[in-house]
C-alpha cells in the first residue's frame, strides 16, 4: 500500500559549521591574557582570516545562514574570512546572537552598545535577536539564557527550527563565535573531537535532528555532501 506514511522522507542534512575568531588584542601572545573591553584582530588575525578565506573557500557555500556573537573579534573574523558571502541587499546579513558570546565575564568578554555596534556595522548586521542586557555582566552572571544548558538548548532549539523548515538537499549555516562556545556547546566540552581539533578555525557538523545533537565532520566529509548535491 503506497500511501503518504509509507513514502520516502525527503533527504535533508544541515551542516553547521562553528568558526572560531583569530588572533585578537587580548591574546598577543601563548602565555599573556591582556583585559581591553571588546578586542579587535590583530594584524596576524587579520592575515589569518584571509588563510581561512582561502583554505574553505572549497567547503563553504556561497549563501550559508550566518550568525554570530556580537563581539567585535568574532564579527572581524565572519567579515574578513568571508566578505562574498554577506549582502544587505540580498537579504544575506549576520544575525547577532548573545549566545554566541564567549564565556569570558570580564572586559574582554563585554560587548559593544547597540548603537556603537550600529555604527559600525551598519545594515550588515541583524539586532532582533540579541538578547536585553547582552553586554551587562549583571545580567550575563543570572540569566538562563547565558549559562552553558541554556546556550546548548538555544542552539537546539534554532536548528531545530532550521531543520524543520528545510525540504530537501543540504542547507548550511555558519556561527561566528569562540573556542569557549565551541568547546562547551558544540563538542559539549568532555568530546575528544574538540581536544583532537581544537586549534582548527573552522569545525564542521552535522545536525541530527532525531537524537537533537551535533556530529562532529571532517572538511573532506563536507565537501563530500557538496559534491553529491552539485
Amino acid at each position: 500500500m503506497d500511501d503518504a506514511g509509507d513514502r520516502q522522507r525527503p533527504t535533508r542534512r544541515l551542516i553547521v559549521h562553528a568558526l572560531r575568531h583569530t588572533e585578537a588584542e587580548h591574546k598577543v601572545t601563548k602565555t599573556t591574557n591582556i583585559e581591553i573591553c571588546n578586542p579587535r584582530l590583530t594584524q596576524r588575525g587579520q592575515e589569518q582570516c584571509e588563510t581561512i578565506r582561502q583554505t574553505f573557500k572549497r567547503v563553504l557555500p556561497s549563501k550559508p545562514k550566518i550568525f554570530s556573537s556580537p563581539l567585535y573579534r568574532a564579527l572581524e573574523t565572519i567579515f574578513r574570512s568571508f566578505p562574498s558571502f554577506i549582502d544587505a541587499e540580498t537579504g544575506t546579513i549576520v544575525r547577532l546572537l548573545a549566545e554566541l558570546q564567549s564565556l569570558d565575564d570580564g572586559r574582554n568578554g563585554t560587548a559593544s552598545s547597540l548603537h556603537k555596534l550600529s555604527e559600525d556595522w551598519g545594515f550588515e548586521v541583524s539586532f532582533k535577536e540579541l538578547r536585553i542586557g547582552y553586554n551587562r555582566k549583571d545580567v550575563k552572571e543570572t540569566a538562563a539564557w547565558a549559562t552553558i544548558p541554556g546556550r546548548r538548548a538555544f542552539l537546539n532549539t534554532l536548528l531545530e527550527q532550521i531543520f524543520e523548515e528545510m525540504t530537501e538537499g543540504i542547507e548550511e549555516v555558519v556561527f561566528g563565535t569562540h573556542s569557549s562556545i565551541i568547546r562547551e556547546v558544540f563538542y559539549l566540552d568532555e568530546d575528544d573531537d574538540y581536544r583532537a581539533n581544537r586549534r582548527q578555525f573552522l569545525h564542521s557538523f552535522e545536525w541530527d535532528s532525531d537524537n537533537r545533537k551535533l556530529i562532529p565532520l571532517s572538511q573532506k566529509q563536507v565537501a563530500a555532501y557538496r559534491d553529491t548535491r552539485e
